[in-house]
């Protein structure tokens, strides 16, 4: 399989195919590219209002009051914003990034923004009878892409990018749910 080399300026739509590609590279040039802090808020923020339309499309669908749904964008950005800063503080601390020097903050804050690509398919939840399982896809997809990020920023190995990464989603679920209450 031919790996695209990333460069400063990738445009961001090639970026998020390659993360749901699970490409390595991708981490690479967002790890080199300061100009894609940017790109991976776009990336954020597009998750953000596709997993709030997904949730405003199950109210419609439920035939439930959708003023609650419509405020519930204020609470969805906030924990995906604390969350994601959390985990790559995590990570970073945890994963050596301070030891060894292998990463910057900002450029895992970077690799992990991206890493929350799939997240724009959480839109796909409102389908009848599908929406747990689509919400668990995107759960481990992202998992998986955060596995490829931090594997690849920190120059760690697959066990501990995956603990790295199961750890940044569990603290990303904690943070929504102390946001929740």
């Amino acid at each position: 399989m031919r790996h695209v080399r990333d460069t400063l300026g990738t445009p961001l739509l090639m970026r998020i195919a390659r993360v749901w590609r699970l490409d390595r590279t991708v981490y690479d040039g967002a790890q080199a590219d300061g100009l894609a802090m940017a790109q991976a808020i776009a990336v954020l923020a597009l998750a953000i209002v596709s997993l709030w339309l997904g949730g405003m499309g199950l109210a419609l669908t439920r035939g439930d009051d959708v003023g609650d749904r419509a405020l519930a964008l204020l609470w969805i950005a906030p924990w995906m914003v604390v969350g994601w800063v959390m985990w790559s503080l995590l990570a970073y601390s945890i994963g050596g990034g301070l030891r060894r020097r292998a990463a910057t903050f900002g450029g895992l804050l970077r690799a992990l923004g991206y890493a929350h690509a799939p997240g724009i398919f959480y839109a796909l939840i409102l389908i009848p009878g599908l929406g747990t399982l689509v919400n668990l896809a995107i759960l481990a997809w992202t998992t998986a892409a955060a596995l490829v990020a931090l594997r690849t920023v920190l120059n760690v190995s697959t066990g501990r990018a995956l603990l790295l990464s199961l750890a940044g989603i569990t603290l990303s679920i904690t943070i929504r749910n102390l946001l929740r209450s």
